[in-house]
């Protein structure tokens, strides 16, 4: 591993970070719509990055995609949904999380190819 990969996945991870707590302003009206948006980008990137040379790939799944999205977060607006009585919230939110998210990886992978 190069200096010039260490740097640009430190980068990356920076700009995914920054990108993330931005995105989480679009979270309004009860409806985590920003972490969703998150989440589907980088699903995308990963199924377009992997189809690219291995230090692209750990860079842009690892460092910018992994700083982006957040497994955590979700679990929170899960909850936070269903125990405010938003069940049916709640489990739209989960369903679009998993199966978009694989949806959008899986656009991400055809265009790469």
């Amino acid at each position: 591993m190069t200096i010039f990969t260490v740097l640009l996945f430190a980068t990356a991870a920076a700009l995914g970070g920054v990108t993330r707590w931005q995105m989480t302003r679009l979270n309004s009206g009860g409806w985590p719509i920003g972490t969703l948006a998150a989440n589907l980008l980088t699903a995308f990137a990963a199924g377009v990055a992997s189809n690219v040379s291995a230090t692209v790939a750990v860079v842009v799944v690892t460092a910018l995609a992994g700083s982006t999205s957040t497994f955590s977060t979700v679990t929170g607006e899960l909850v936070d949904l269903w125990t405010s009585g938003r069940r049916l919230a709640s489990l739209t939110y989960g369903v679009l999380t998993v199966t978009g998210g694989i949806g959008v990886a899986l656009c991400g992978l055809a265009i790469a190819a």
